[in-house]
């Protein structure tokens, strides 16, 4: 729903800039973007998204799984996959950390609503 708070996880400065502009422009509020599995596993820490809109693969050794796995540890903060191609087995990985989606690149302001509306309860 409008007013919801969240956290960009993705290593592409122009995607990163574009589903901010997306999530502002439907009335979402962004509390924060980072580029890798660490800064993502702190930033939900510190700033308690209500969502958290995370690219598979991020800068660094580590994916968006791994970041996923380790916030689902201590929050139940929904995780809404953004990728451009998963292999079978990075998909296996990726739904065990119960995610409420996942939307393939490039995503379109019409996806990114629907896939946000789903994801907050919401009727798209």
């Amino acid at each position: 729903m409008p007013g919801q708070r969240i956290l960009i996880v993705e290593d592409e400065f122009l995607n990163a800039a574009y589903y901010e502009a997306a999530a502002l422009e439907l009335g979402y509020e962004v509390c924060g973007i980072v580029d890798t599995a660490e800064a993502a596993v702190a930033a939900a820490a510190e700033k308690r998204p209500d969502l958290i809109l995370m690219d598979i693969r991020l800068r660094g050794p580590l994916d968006g799984v791994w970041a996923a796995t380790q916030i689902r540890r201590t929050s139940d903060t929904p995780i809404l996959y953004l990728t451009a191609h998963v292999d079978p087995a990075t998909q296996e990985r990726a739904a065990g950390t119960r995610p409420v989606g996942f939307l393939s690149k490039p995503v379109m302001v019409e996806a990114l609503q629907a896939g946000l509306s789903r994801a907050f309860g919401e009727a798209a």
